[in-house]
């Protein structure tokens, strides 16, 4: 009854991050589109805010000490998005155009800068050298994707009250992601005590899927609009900040990597599912329902070796 109750609990805060982080979400995109964002940039700018519960989460967990629980929260929310989220929409939508969206060179990049995290984690620490490796490559992509026939995003600054109301609603929900995210970590702590297993592994599998329930909300919406560049962008922006936000943590304090099986196969996923990807994206410049199916199918077999060998 007692991990019956912290599952219901867990599952309820996750239900609530996810209300909360729809907040400033839908606020942020009306903001973007009221000062004139470009779709492109905005779909970049939503996967970094979509990606505030897996920063605030990440944020907690250094300051507790559990910095496993970050790392794993952040290499599954990568699976999570590019297998499961981009795999399920692309069975859902069919097919997606990549260009102009993305451009070859930039999905190369993009793809080698999912990775970085893993060499730089193989002496089972990430430092503050690493952390300043992936932020600069992070602002490294922001100016290749500038350069990409885009232009750097400009804003047409309008101070009327409907701007101001957003912002105002955007940071109410930023507020209250903050409170819950110290919920969720320590839930997420007791259930991984309750269930005999790695804290490591409860972020890999569980609190990645719990704090990626944002981009699945958006990538369904925009989907169902056929904002196909937008919900790209979404993703691919929300998977680049998970390594943006390995670095700030890194720089904020070191990050102690639980190097083992567990990790192992998570860095094998990892690899397995941005090839997939990239080759996917590669090979016509658009995704297909079929690379949808595989996308799924690489995620649920990622799920089972984990939960195998748990």
């Amino acid at each position: 009854m007692h991990l019956l109750g912290l599952v219901l609990l867990f599952a309820a805060t996750c239900y609530a991050v996810c209300l909360s982080a729809d907040v400033v979400v839908r606020n942020v995109r009306t903001l973007g589109q009221n000062l004139g964002l470009r779709s492109f940039w905005l779909g970049i700018m939503l996967g970094l805010f979509t990606s505030t519960p897996e920063f605030l989460v990440g944020l907690q967990s250094t300051i507790d000490g559990s910095t496993d629980l970050a790392v794993g929260n952040l290499l599954g929310g990568t699976v999570v998005l590019l297998a499961l989220v981009c795999g399920l929409s692309l069975v859902a939508e069919r097919t997606v155009e990549v260009e102009p969206a993305f451009s070859r060179l930039e999905l190369v990049t993009v793809a080698c800068y999912l990775l970085l995290p893993l060499p730089l984690a193989v002496s089972g620490r990430v430092g503050s050298f690493a952390g300043l490796v992936l932020v600069g490559c992070y602002l490294g992509l922001l100016w290749l994707f500038a350069q990409g026939r885009r232009g750097m995003p400009t804003l047409t600054l309008q101070g009327d009250h409907q701007n101001f109301r957003l912002g105002a609603g955007a940071v109410a929900g930023l507020a209250a992601l903050l409170v819950l995210s110290r919920f969720l970590v320590s839930e997420a702590e007791s259930l991984a005590g309750s269930l005999g297993v790695p804290t490591f592994m409860v972020g890999l599998l569980v609190l990645a899927l719990g704090t990626n329930l944002p981009e699945i909300t958006i990538a369904i919406r925009a989907w169902r609009k056929r904002a196909g560049e937008l919900s790209l962008g979404n993703i691919i922006g929300s998977a680049i900040a998970n390594s943006f936000i390995i670095g700030i943590l890194a720089l904020l304090h070191p990050i102690v990597v639980p190097l083992g099986r567990s990790f192992t196969l998570a860095a094998l996923g990892l690899v397995v599912v941005v090839a997939v990807f990239a080759v996917a994206a590669w090979s016509g410049r658009r995704l297909t329902r079929v690379e949808g199916l595989l996308l799924v199918a690489v995620y649920f077999s990622f799920l089972f070796l984990q939960l195998a060998q748990a």
